[in-house]
Formats: C-alpha cells, structure tokens, sequence
C-alpha cells in the first residue's frame, strides 16, 4: 500500500484518552439525566400540591362569582327600573309645566281685568288683582326650577342608562369567568401542566442518558479491549 493510501496508527496513548473521555462524557451525561428526573420529580410534586391546595378553593371561587354577578345583574336591572321611573317623572313634569304656561297668562289677564274695574272712582279688586298677579309670578318661578329639574333628571338618565349598560356588560363577563372557573377546566389545566413537564423534563433526560449510557458502554469496551491487548511482561 502506498504512503498516500495508509490509514495512519493510533497510539496506545490515543485510545486509552478516548477511552477517559467516552467514560467521563457517560458519567457526566448520567448525571445530568439524573438531575433531569430529579426536576421533573420535584416539578410533577408542585404541580400535585398546587392542585390539592387550589382545587379546595375552585368550587368556592366560581360560587362566589356566580354570586358577584347575580348581585351585578340586579343592580342594573335596577338601574334600568330607576330610568323608567325617571322618564315617567320627566313626562310628567312636562306635563306640569305646560299647564303652568296655560294657566299663568290667564292669571295675569284676571289681574288685568280686576285692576281695571272702577266703582265710583275706587277699585275694590285692587288687592285681588295683585294676588292674582303674584300667583302668576310665582307660578312662572315653579315653571322654572320644573324646567332646570327635567333638564336635571335627563342627564342624569342618560348617565343612569349608561351604568346600567356597563353593569349588565360586567355581569355577563363574571358570569363567563364563573364558567372557566368550574373544577373540571381548572383540573383539566391542572392535568396538562403536569403532562407537559412530564414531556418536557422526561424528553430532556432521555437525550442526555442515551449518548450517556452509549459512551459510556463504549468507553469501557474499548478499556477492557486495550487492558486484554496489553503484552505481558
């Protein structure tokens, strides 16, 4: 065989380091899977406590919510009840307030008439026709504040239907969120974060102790092999 084509020779020096470092790489791969068991051990253990110490709370949670927004849906329906009473009280202040506009140009012209009778050369109404003049004037005041009250109770039903909006809006959310919070989607959840740290950790422990326990067998072949070929003295 020429020189070109000669495979060149290994000490003995050469394997018996490759066989030191096949040995170490198992060992040390053995003992990151061991770690990686150990992890997944210690996390499976978490993941159990955290559902026996959660779970007792779950059923109390979703009641408590189913509670919250019972207490929310009534507290708008009751606000949507309140905004009717206050249509009806705004309908009826109109209605009020243009009775008072019928009646008041009515004083005003009794007083009118009763300040004008004159019974030789004295008017006996006059005190009548000014009472009837203050009725009028004090009905144009109540006319007034019944405006200002219904201008009043108007925006504050608008802010009234608007709560009763956002309330009715937050009792259907928390009823939703009562729903996810069943035990069996809580256990459910529960079961797929302890199967995926089962996966993960267990898949990570499996591709260290592989080329682990490979090395490692190979490393100790290739010792007992050179021990059976050492010449004796």
């Amino acid at each position: 065989m020429s020189a070109a084509g000669r495979v060149p020779r290994i000490s003995l020096g050469a394997w018996r380091r490759l066989t030191r470092v096949l040995i170490g790489f198992g060992i040390v791969g053995l003992g990151v899977a061991f770690l990686a068991l150990v992890a997944m051990l210690v996390g499976v253990g978490r993941v159990n406590a955290f559902a026996d110490r959660f779970g007792g709370d779950v059923g109390g949670i979703s009641r408590t919510l189913d509670r919250t927004s019972d207490v929310i849906d009534a507290a708008a329906t009751t606000a949507g009840s309140f905004g009717t009473t206050i249509d009806g009280t705004t309908r009826a202040l109109g209605i009020v307030g243009g009775d008072i506009d019928s009646i008041t140009p009515r004083l005003d012209s009794i007083a009118d008439q009763t300040a004008s009778i004159n019974i030789l050369g004295t008017n006996p109404f006059a005190s009548v026709s000014v009472l009837f003049r203050d009725i009028a004037t004090q009905l144009r005041d109540v006319r007034g504040q019944l405006t200002a009250i219904g201008a009043s109770l108007a925006t504050n039903r608008s802010a009234l239907g608007a709560n009763a909006s956002s309330l009715a809006d937050l009792s259907a959310e928390t009823k939703r969120l009562a729903a996810q919070m069943n035990g069996a989607t809580i256990s459910a959840s529960i079961d797929d974060l302890r199967l995926l740290v089962i996966i993960v950790l267990g898949i990570g422990a499996l591709g260290a102790a592989v080329p682990a326990v490979g090395a490692l067998v190979v490393g100790l072949w290739l010792r007992r092999a050179l021990r059976l070929d050492r010449p004796a003295r």
